[in-house]
């Protein structure tokens, strides 16, 4: 195991203790701080990730970040295959650059997302429509800009399992050509990274980059506007841009939980292993499928 991966793995799981993240996720960390391995605090964080729900709406958010998880983890099983040095750069990324490319480390976008997720979550069921409404502006852009640079890594390692040539510049590209080449190389909505192409917008990314986005309760839209060389101007249900503001808040953590769970299968004792979810322990143990 990366030893210096490691450190700041821990160091975020018992970050807790400023309170910056919240009295309730405090809560949650300190019960961590009882554990005097790594490993535990992190098969920890993954089970309470996915321990089930009664309610249906949250269920099906759970079963999401499943899925995320496992395209993560395929990502880098597939890629290892092919590349350890590529495998291993991906399995970096929250905190260390793509070796060549400067500023291209996800941890402060992965920061701001959490941090977004956990505001937008604590004023979720609140009866201020406008607290609401401006917290799941900050988490939609937060999400996606998180998205922006993690495609990157993510086209670096498919274009690796696809047999095609190594192309840094591909950090550099819009989030839109970053978009378009990572669908085509990943079958798009057939493909591994469906769910997470579902709630890309780099239109709508852009908008509230610039506030030119407005909520319009009586037509329950929202309307928003892109600029640059080709104005776009588009419209989205209420419903359906917090329902994509509620699943963004999963990516930060299952991108954090399949690093944790990467690190546990490869480094991990047997009866460590155990306690991780089965559906991602069988990964390790069968051919990956892009579904």
């Amino acid at each position: 195991m990366d030893t210096e991966l490691k450190i700041q793995l821990e160091q975020y799981l018992k970050s807790g203790s400023d309170g910056s993240y919240g009295q309730r996720v405090q809560e949650s960390f300190e019960e961590y701080e009882s554990f005097d391995e790594w490993n535990k605090s992190a098969i920890k964080y993954i089970n309470d990730l996915f321990k089930p729900n009664p309610s249906e709406l949250e269920q099906n958010i759970i079963d999401y970040t499943f899925i995320l998880c496992k395209s993560f983890i395929a990502t880098y099983l597939e890629t290892k295959k092919k590349d350890k040095e590529i495998a291993h750069s991906f399995l970096k990324s929250l905190f260390f650059d793509f070796p060549g490319i400067d500023e291209s480390k996800l941890f402060s976008k992965w920061q701001s997302l959490t941090e977004a997720s956990f505001a937008f979550q604590a004023v979720a069921h609140s009866n201020n429509y406008n607290l609401v409404w401006q917290q799941s502006k900050t988490l939609t852009r937060a999400y996606q800009e998180f998205i922006n640079g993690l495609f990157g890594f993510l086209i670096i390692c498919w274009r690796c399992i696809n047999g095609k040539t190594l192309n840094k510049n591909v950090f550099k590209n819009t989030y839109g050509s970053k978009m378009e080449e990572l669908y085509k190389l990943t079958d798009g909505d057939e493909g591994i990274f469906a769910q997470i192409f579902h709630i890309c917008n780099p239109k709508l990314r852009n908008a509230i980059a610039h506030d030119n986005i407005w909520n319009n309760p009586e037509a329950e839209k929202i309307v928003y506007k892109s600029v640059g060389q080709n104005v776009y101007r588009g419209e989205i249900d209420i419903s359906k841009f917090l329902l994509f503001a509620s699943l963004g808040t999963r990516l930060g953590q299952s991108y954090f939980a399949s690093i944790c769970a990467v690190l546990l299968m490869e480094e991990g004792k047997e009866n460590e292993i155990e306690q991780l979810p089965s559906q991602l322990v069988g990964m390790f143990y069968k051919k990956i499928k892009n579904s």
